[in-house]
């Protein structure tokens, strides 16, 4: 099953009023991942205040080894909508990737990364995702939650959903090619994603990972900057602010 309408991704049973749902995507977030907040979770987001000054927006079609090729949006929202009225075997899973900074103020930041997988070909391996800040610059907060989707293979296509809290992992992702991201001395957070795997007659129709990241540069610091590693997929992207000229 592909789904090309998000608003079927969304939390039916959400109930927020629409100037806490404006401030939340004006912070970055999209629909879906505020529509599978807890009260709790959207309550500490909404004190969070400020505007987006870097990001980045990727479309992957992504082959069984976990390689393939970035697509411009228009060739993916292509492709996403021959996949849903094909009924051919497809063997490219199709993933989107949003990466946001947000300045609150001063010198305070929220990185803002999702991960969302259209469609799913065969079995899927989890996700490793590493946020990494510069030395000395520890995250004060982390966020991070899993959201799944399925279907019934037989019968109706009637869309169920569930999700799980992420914590951050010790363990580091290994990069041969970038060493960089090896430093053990900067502190950086690692998540594994045990994506939800299809059952008997139940098929994945859509995957979602968000992580959200809250840190302080110190006062000697000119720039922000803040790098995100994954593994299957690849993923290694950099989002920077300069905050001795920030326009």
């Amino acid at each position: 099953m592909v789904i090309t309408d998000f608003k079927k991704l969304e939390n039916p049973n959400l109930s927020i009023p629409d100037r806490d749902l404006r401030h939340l995507e004006k912070l970055g977030f999209s629909k879906v991942t505020i529509s599978h907040m807890d009260n709790a979770e959207r309550t500490a987001f909404l004190v969070i205040d400020g505007e987006i000054v870097s990001e980045k927006d990727i479309y992957r079609e992504i082959d069984d080894s976990y390689g393939g090729a970035v697509l411009s949006e228009k060739e993916y929202e292509s492709l996403l909508k021959s996949y849903s009225t094909s009924y051919l075997p497809k063997f490219s899973s199709l993933e989107r990737v949003s990466l946001k900074l947000l300045h609150e103020g001063g010198r305070n930041f929220t990185l803002i990364t999702e991960h969302h997988f259209d469609y799913v070909s065969g079995s899927i391996k989890p996700m490793g995702i590493e946020i990494q800040l510069p030395q000395e610059i520890p995250a004060f907060e982390n966020y991070a939650k899993q959201v799944w989707w399925t279907a019934s293979t037989i019968g109706p296509k009637k869309i169920k959903w569930g999700n799980e809290a992420i914590h951050p992992s010790s363990q580091p992702i290994e990069n041969n090619d970038f060493p960089f991201f090896q430093m053990t001395s900067s502190p950086s957070l690692y998540y594994s994603v045990p994506w939800k795997k299809p059952g008997i007659l139940k098929d994945v129709a859509g995957l979602h990972f968000t992580t959200a990241t809250r840190f302080e540069t110190p006062e000697d610091y000119n720039f922000a900057n803040v790098f995100i590693q994954g593994q299957n997929p690849y993923l290694s992207e950099h989002l920077q602010f300069d905050l001795k000229n920030p326009e």
